[in-house]
């Protein structure tokens, strides 16, 4: 296949790709992100690295510098969109550059103008009022990352984009010496494809596609993998099978697994298999055991202090796993939010639920505090529980200043009564609601200079947003 007629191939399977993800709600996506994030185009897509690399590589949408890093084409995506006819369909798609601290971002802490880096991003999906308009938008208040919509039968999107991509993606890396180097990198051996079509033997197949029922299907390979095993650097594995063995086959993998099986005895010690690449470079495998209760994990823990202690490993062999478990913890902070939260219940360390603007501002009105005493006030809570556990000052004075008397209370409520469940304590915020539309059509009138007898009739639109923990009022 010529470049002309690859570029344009590929360019058709990745549109027919983003034309169902346009589909859905708007999300924006960084394109040249190496990290495995949620908001990466490459996680969207279920590619690995080196496969993400040669598939924008085939489209003519990036590029490699001399160093090997990816670089973006901008105005080829332009281009792509163009031509494709997203706008013209009325499908949401655009393309910008954004640049920020992407680790401040996923860490909600402060920016690091040192750490600013340039992104290429794409926004995909129905755009609403709500939707961001930059993707250092797409987290919530509190600081918790919006997470890309769900997509119906997105599997089945991504298995197919690597069906009919594969022999093109192939071809590129082949044809890229880079690409073709970075088969053999470290990196790319520990970073597994998204989920790829299973298949069989073509020999065992025949020219039906579909396996058969009794006949079990053989593990998927990655495209890298799988021009990996046609190299001449796989000779001595060639040998030993034969030389015209099938890395589908599954005969063949059943002999591959029992060579590596071998070699993991001889290898392993502990938890930990070590052994050199063909550049005498040390890699480090692990075995992580199947824990399905916190018993079995507890006996069974240790690989993961063992994980921690080769994560924070130096090329001089020192290094401190505290390093590794804090960043692993932010890790969980930021994708496991509610599991930390459990255990750090279970185990009694106190953590401090943030006031919302509802409650807050019930607070200062209950204290009568005027806006001197809650500015004090609001200091020494930050500075003991934190600066997220107060609202903005702006925030609150928009429902103290011209509104209705808030008040709290609590009620006794059960979740799950059908389950048996217990009832527990819920505390609610409340605003007096015939109060609150008195003072605001007397607002209205006011600012219009309308006098209430001229007034023949008023009709009130009552509604209510759950925003965070609390249902505003509007």
């Amino acid at each position: 296949m010529g470049a002309p007629d690859r570029v344009g191939q590929i360019r058709t399977d990745l549109a027919v790709f983003l034309r169902n993800l346009a589909k859905v709600d708007s999300f924006w996506f960084i394109t040249n992100l190496k990290a495995d994030h949620p908001f990466s185009l490459r996680n969207r897509l279920g590619l690995t690295l080196l496969d993400y690399h040669g598939l924008l590589i085939a489209a003519n949408l990036a590029d490699l510098d001399t160093n090997g890093v990816l670089k973006i084409k901008p105005k080829q995506w332009i281009a792509f969109f163009d031509e494709s006819d997203f706008v013209k369909d009325g499908l949401g798609v655009e393309t910008t550059k954004t640049k920020f601290d992407l680790r401040a971002f996923t860490a909600d802490t402060k920016s690091n103008n040192n750490q600013r880096l340039t992104y290429h991003v794409i926004r995909v999906g129905v755009k609403h009022s709500t939707s961001p308009d930059k993707i250092s938008d797409q987290k919530d208040e509190k600081g918790k990352l919006h997470l890309p919509p769900q997509v119906p039968l997105l599997r089945s999107m991504q298995r197919s984009l690597v069906r009919n991509s594969r022999r093109t993606i192939m071809d590129t890396i082949i044809d890229n010496e880079k690409l073709y180097d970075s088969l053999f990198d470290n990196n790319e051996q520990t970073e597994q494809a998204s989920p790829n079509p299973k298949e069989q033997s073509t020999k065992e197949r025949g020219t039906d596609s579909r396996p058969s029922k009794r006949q079990k299907s053989s593990p998927q390979l990655s495209m890298a993998q799988q021009s990996l095993f046609e190299d001449d650097d796989m000779q001595p594995l060639r040998d030993y099978l034969g030389k015209d063995f099938d890395p589908t086959d599954p005969a063949t993998i059943a002999k591959i697994d029992k060579v590596f099986a071998a070699c993991v005895s001889l290898k392993r010690e502990g938890n930990v298999i070590k052994y050199k690449d063909k550049r005498s470079h040390e890699i480090s495998l692990l075995h992580i055991p199947r824990s399905s209760t916190d018993r079995s994990f507890h006996e069974k823990k240790q690989w993961f202090d063992d994980a921690m202690e080769l994560n924070s490993a130096t090329k001089n062999g020192d290094g401190n796993p505290e390093d590794s478990g804090r960043r692993l913890v932010n890790h969980l902070c930021i994708y496991q939010l509610d599991a930390v939260k459990d255990v750090l219940n279970k185990r009694g360390i106190p953590l401090c639920k943030p006031m919302n603007t509802t409650q807050f501002a019930s607070l200062v009105q209950s204290c009568g505090l005027n806006g001197a005493q809650t500015a004090q006030l609001t200091k020494h809570l930050r500075d003991h529980l934190g600066k997220g556990f107060c609202p903005t000052r702006s925030s609150i004075e928009k429902l103290c200043e011209g509104h209705g008397e808030i008040y709290v209370d609590s009620v006794q409520h059960n979740y799950d009564k059908e389950g048996g469940g217990k009832e527990e304590t819920v505390h609610y915020s409340a605003v007096d609601v015939d109060k609150e539309v008195s003072i605001q059509l007397a607002r209205q009138l006011q600012r219009r200079k309308i006098s209430p007898k001229d007034v023949k009739g008023a009709h009130h639109l009552v509604g209510g947003d759950h925003g965070g923990d609390a249902m505003q009022f509007g």
